[in-house]
């Protein structure tokens, strides 16, 4: 095709598919032979640099692709094979492709074709530009097909995902341009994946003590977690009863990610408003209650707090969509754009069961429904490497027990959320079932032992002990009415503790109570179980009076603290 067809009208799409078609023949044949000379010269120097940036796939000509997979084979065996025309030569006469790429005398050919083996980096550049130009015209012959498909036969999908597919093809190819051509190579040899193993081993190191992926300015959390990797990207899921916080959870991280730590994001809440999420964002780190949002009654000192952080939020590089139906076309469509545009790095979904799936299959069973809506969820944590936060409610069945712990198996759909879920964190609030005078005055009493050095320990970070007079349990009540639980039942890099958190419900708002990471004073320690230390008893002379646990807690540690 030397010309396109009459240019006053507009092409068909037979036309269309055959111009771009005929792109897709787009390459170079001196800069394949060129690429592979300087590989031939230099294999040392140059074929760990290129394996990166080039798959065998980048060479358009089949002899020269053969010959390229030759030499990364070669060049991967254990040990390494030494990579010169005789050797390639053999090894492609052993895998019956030596006749195929020309025999013997096209190796020889190809060995002196370029005099300077420092011309490598320009033809790897033209390689992989052809590269890079067939895959955006197979991208849009693709396209094109499903376009012409969905005009003819697919008349009941839904056009928001046909542009959402169409889109995100062309932003893979645009992705392969910004990284510079770095790519997956498929299985790769365990000597290579050990080398970047102990390259990540020597950054934690260097990092030591340090949260390296995204933090939720809850120490407890992030130390059990040690940070949400969006490198690679994860799913962190935050379940609980009604009325246990999940919306303020999510809303206190969303203040230390967007705020604190100025990193971008999105927050697709199908359950809250755009003004309702601001308002607890705002006045909840301002340490104003959020009830005066509805009735005005701010002091004059109140007023210039929420001015105050309104502007370090205004600021905060996140965006908030807050549509009456959210379906996972549309997350999946924004999430690109977003992650484009903006390079967000993670994304706040409250909360799972709001979020419609837009299926071909028309799914009607709800289980159905939140596979449907993980699964896009799981696509976007390893496509764009984002961390994403997921809100969850429970099963209503709970309700029946809902004095107790929350587990696994009371997550509604908990097959699918477990599937894919890298954590799941439960809330639960024992004050919220259980009143300070519900507790017996044993247990009363055990709770103030419990907490009384970690009180003196960082007094900062519990209750002013204000609300309540002594004798109607002073602090010790305030204390236990801001306790919150976190359950910590999966995580696939650590461990699965119970976290002890507070929560000022009045400010509908998540703090830690842990002063600082990585400490071994047992008072800042708030994971596992709180319980009463018992009374030493006697020792014989030169007997160790104390036995030790993990992180220097006593053996008592593990003993819970019952309500």
């Amino acid at each position: 095709m030397s010309d396109y067809p009459n240019k006053e009208r507009p092409l068909t799409t037979e036309e269309l598919l055959g111009a771009v078609a005929e792109h897709r023949l787009a390459y170079s044949e001196e800069a394949e032979k060129g690429l592979l000379s300087c590989l031939l010269q230099d294999p040392a120097e140059r074929m760990s640099s290129v394996r990166p940036k080039l798959p065998p796939e980048g060479f358009y000509h089949g002899g020269h692709r053969d010959i390229y997979e030759t030499l990364l084979a070669m060049d991967q065996a254990a040990p390494p094979l030494p990579i010169d025309p005789p050797s390639l030569t053999h090894q492609l006469r052993d895998l019956g492709k030596l006749d195929g790429v020309g025999g013997p005398a096209a190796i020889s050919d190809l060995f002196g074709f370029v005099p300077i083996a420092s011309h490598f980096p320009y033809y790897l550049k033209v390689v992989q530009d052809k590269w890079r130009l067939r895959q955006l015209a197979h991208a849009c012959v693709e396209n094109l097909h499903d376009i012409a498909k969905f005009g003819s036969e697919a008349v009941d999908e839904d056009v928001v995902e046909l542009v959402s597919t169409a889109e995100n093809r062309v932003f893979h190819v645009l992705q392969s341009v910004q990284a510079n051509g770095e790519h997956s190579v498929g299985p790769v040899i365990a000597r290579t994946g050990v080398m970047h193993w102990l390259d990540h081993m020597t950054q934690v190191i260097d990092n030591k003590g340090k949260i390296m992926g995204l933090k939720t300015g809850i120490h407890e959390l992030d130390q059990t977690l040690h940070g949400l990797d969006d490198k690679e990207g994860e799913i962190c899921v935050i379940a609980g009863r009604p009325g246990q916080g999940k919306t303020a959870m999510a809303v206190t991280i969303l203040n230390n990610m967007g705020v604190e730590e100025n990193l971008p994001g999105i927050v697709f809440s199908a359950e809250m408003s755009s003004n309702q999420i601001y308002t607890r964002l705002v006045l909840g780190a301002a340490g104003i209650d959020t009830s005066k949002a509805i009735t005005g009654m701010f002091s004059r000192g109140e007023q210039d707090e929420m001015s105050l952080h309104a502007q370090r939020v205004q600021r905060a590089p996140f965006l908030v969509a807050d549509g009456s139906s959210i379906t996972t076309a549309d997350i999946r469509a924004q999430v690109q754009v977003a992650k484009r545009q903006h390079g967000i790095r993670w994304i706040m979904v409250d909360h799972l069961h709001l979020i419609k799936p837009v299926s071909k299959r028309g799914l009607a069973d709800e289980r159905e429904q939140l596979v449907e809506v993980m699964e896009t969820l799981q696509f976007i944590k390893k496509y764009h490497n984002i961390v994403v936060f997921l809100m969850v409610q429970l099963n209503r069945e709970t309700d029946r027990a809902a004095g107790k712990p929350p587990v696994l198996a009371d997550l509604s759909g908990s097959a699918a959320i477990e599937w894919y879920a890298d954590h799941v964190l439960m809330l639960h609030r024992d004050a919220y079932f259980t009143g300070w005078h519900s507790l017996s005055e044993e247990k009363q009493k055990a709770w103030r032992e419990v907490i009384a050095p970690r009180r003196d320990r960082s007094p900062e970070l519990w209750s002013d002990g204000s609300k309540y007079d002594e004798d109607d349990g002073g602090y010790a009540r305030q204390d236990y009415e801001e306790q919150a639980k976190v359950f910590v039942r999966k995580n696939r890099r650590g461990p699965t503790p119970e976290i002890h958190i507070r929560f000022q419900d009045w400010r509908t708002w998540f703090s830690t109570r842990m002063p600082r990471l990585n400490s071994t004073d047992s008072r800042d320690w708030q994971m596992g179980s709180y319980a009463v230390p018992k009374k030493a008893k006697a020792e014989p002379i030169g007997a160790s009076t104390k036995k030790k646990g993990a992180k220097g807690q006593s053996e008592d540690w593990g003993k819970e603290f019952d309500v």
